[in-house]
């Protein structure tokens, strides 16, 4: 008798490595707070947001070179500057853009089917401007 264990898409959680990068906060709230656990520093922007992820994704690729990375809970603007910024350099997905959407194109050609009828003869109306919104 085997036991396995598997995540999403069939990937064992023993082959994945949660990983939270903290790039600070805006509230000042938090960064007064003696119980905060947070990096106490005003929140990344622009150009060394954009370098904190370089220096991550150069240590994922040197550690890990068939990682495949899966941003989360990124903002829709950041989501889209860091998915085009290491487009050529790892595979990499935000789940909140191209995970939503598949989940989502997943339902519809399932309900299409059962329907018999086609994709492209569907009227289809997104509500929502996030991330998740921009992805289906």
């Amino acid at each position: 008798y085997q036991r396995r264990v598997h995540g999403a898409g069939g990937v064992s959680p023993f082959h994945t490595c949660p990983v939270a990068l903290d790039i600070g906060t805006n509230r000042t709230d938090l960064l007064e707070d003696p119980m905060y656990l947070g990096v106490r520093q005003r929140r990344l922007v622009g150009t060394e947001y954009v370098e904190f992820f370089e220096k991550f994704v150069d240590a994922v690729k040197r550690n890990w070179p068939g990682a495949i990375i899966q941003w989360e809970d990124l903002s829709k603007d950041a989501a889209f500057t860091i998915l085009e910024r290491f487009r050529d350099e790892i595979c990499s997905f935000n789940d909140d853009i191209q995970g939503t959407g598949a989940v989502t194109l997943s339902g519809v050609v399932t309900a299409c089917n059962v329907l018999g009828q086609k994709l492209s003869d569907q009227i289809v109306v997104v509500s929502g401007a996030g991330a998740g919104g921009a992805g289906v």
